[in-house]
């Protein structure tokens, strides 16, 4: 009898064994976040979501983050080493990489589309146009990439910034400002147009869709590159997870991006962000319509003694680390 009941007990054990290394052969290799990353981040819509739940855990890598004001903190947190990547528009770009012009490398893009810099005024005001702020108090955030795309604007139509009254200004001061009426109008890019309109404080007289496409960048170190690819390839992984949220479910996107700002203190509403995904196109290629719209900016820059020279984008461009990202999100489980 215990011969009987101890060659069951080995036959069930084995079988136990046998499901549990049948089990372990057929499922996904378990992740851990075995990277870190470091990603100095804005206060653009995506970076919201991308804030509200923990993406890279699927792809085993822990990403830090911390929120700048501009783009232009964020590159300063990345040349100083306080980053390990960075999200900007591309005139901060042009311009980090005509200081440091073999340090920083193009991996991906984020967003585009100039209609997400929006111009706005005072929902009574009696401006209409630009043409109409001539001489006026414009808020912008100098050496942004609304920045970039209103100087870029106001040449075409034969204009000079010494034509209005600029008033360096962060997007989260404008609405306060408008309302004091310490300036006339302000031009920044979303969320904070659609968080302003949304709450009734200010209309839209001008966007910027047919200046420029003004394609925004992540960046990140060569040495980081090269000594971190496979964290590199994660990011981007669990970035490319949160965009296909973003483009086949604003809505949703838009919900996680409202948490995100709730949990900071801040109530906004949902369609807000709904709003701000409508303003924005993504696609993380840098295409070849994009490295046009970039060397398009860097002309421009250079004529406005910005920045010496245009820089050659077909070596700052690396798409290796977003081609490898694509295939392993799209290998990863849901």
């Amino acid at each position: 009898m215990d011969l009987q009941m101890l060659s069951k007990k080995r036959t069930t054990l084995g079988l136990v064994v046998s499901m549990v290394v049948g089990w372990v052969l057929l499922a996904p290799p378990a992740v851990a976040a075995t990277y870190t990353v470091r990603y100095a981040m804005q206060k653009v819509p995506e970076d919201f979501v991308y804030r509200a739940k923990d993406w890279g855990a699927k792809f085993g890598v822990a990403v830090s983050h911390t929120v700048s004001p501009s783009a232009v903190r964020s590159l300063e947190a990345l040349l100083s080493g306080q980053a390990d990547i960075a999200d900007s528009g591309s005139g901060p770009v042009l311009s980090a990489m005509s200081r440091a012009p073999d340090k920083l490398i193009i991996i991906a893009a984020t967003h585009s589309g100039g209609q997400r810099h929006e111009l706005m005024v005072r929902p009574d005001s009696p401006y209409k146009s630009v043409a109409d702020l001539r001489s006026k108090r414009i808020a912008i955030a100098v050496g942004s990439g609304a920045y970039i795309i209103f100087e870029k604007y106001i040449a075409l139509k034969g204009w000079a910034n010494s034509d209005f009254q600029l008033v360096n200004m962060t997007p989260g001061d404008m609405g306060a400002a408008l309302a004091s009426r310490q300036i006339d109008a302000a031009l920044t890019w979303e969320p904070t147009p659609s968080i302003l309109v949304t709450k009734g404080v200010v209309k839209v007289i001008q966007s910027f869709g047919e200046v420029s496409s003004d394609p925004a960048l992540l960046v990140t170190t060569r040495a980081f590159a090269e000594a971190h690819p496979e964290a590199l390839t994660r990011v981007l992984a669990s970035m490319v997870d949160m965009y296909k949220l973003i483009t086949s479910d604003p809505k949703a996107a838009g919900e996680l991006a409202a948490k995100t700002e709730e949990e900071s203190g801040a109530a906004v509403n949902s369609a807000v962000f709904t709003r701000a995904f409508q303003h924005m196109s993504f696609d993380m290629h840098v295409t070849p319509a994009a490295i046009a719209a970039l060397q398009s900016v860097g002309e421009f820059m250079v004529k406005a003694h910005r920045i010496s020279n245009v820089p050659d984008f077909n070596k700052l461009v690396d798409m290796r680390y977003l081609n490898d990202a694509l295939k392993l999100e799209g290998g990863v489980g849901k």
